[in-house]
């Protein structure tokens, strides 16, 4: 784990720039499943929950200005790793990332034509919905295609040696489909659908 104290007084320590983010959360990378991927998700809080005890804010608030600031950049650190690991996508991208991969760019699509297509039919679905239960109904068809995507996720991370281009073009897939389970979550009758890939 990322020393985040000292251990002889205690003292917050800062971490490197680059720091791994299973280390940070006290998760050795190798003991996590599927080359990373599979996160006991409750335990994965625990771990969040006990590291922020040791940088949150108010428990340093008697403390010097240098350990105060050390312990607002480690909480900063200690949040984007949890965000990071706890959500499939940020994850996907993140392993990615420490196998050398280039990130996955915002614009970058699908080239599947008929993925595209069903994307594309979801997304005006629920651009065209009136009601909740047409905005459930879309959620209900997308959910389907993100378990199937992480599904093939778990697979994907589950070999000896992962193929990382297979990877990629499922990350991208994914991107599309939380895109499209976020505009569901936030969709209001008569406010126009915006979705961003």
């Amino acid at each position: 784990m990322a020393s985040l104290q000292c251990k002889q007084c205690n003292t917050l320590q800062p971490l490197p720039t680059t720091v791994d983010y299973y280390d940070v959360l006290g998760m050795p990378f190798d003991t996590v499943p599927a080359n990373g991927w599979r996160i006991d998700m409750l335990e994965l809080k625990n771990l969040w929950r006990r590291t922020m005890a040791i940088s949150h804010p108010d428990r340093l608030v008697h403390k010097v200005h240098d350990e105060q600031e050390i312990g607002s950049q480690q909480s900063a650190i200690v949040n984007k790793a949890y965000e990071t690991l706890s959500s499939p996508l940020q994850r996907a991208l993140y392993l990615l990332q420490r196998s050398g991969v280039e990130s996955i760019e915002e614009g970058m699509a699908v080239e599947d034509p008929s993925l595209l297509m069903e994307v594309m039919e979801l997304q005006e679905a629920l651009q065209d919905a009136e009601n909740q239960e047409a905005v459930d109904q879309v959620g209900a068809t997308n959910q389907m295609h993100i378990d199937r995507v992480l599904d093939a996720l778990n697979k994907a991370f589950s070999d000896a040696h992962p193929n990382t281009n297979r990877i990629r073009q499922l990350a991208v897939e994914l991107r599309y489909w939380t895109n499209i389970d976020k505009a569901v979550r936030e969709w209001q009758p008569g406010q126009r659908v915006e979705l961003h890939h």
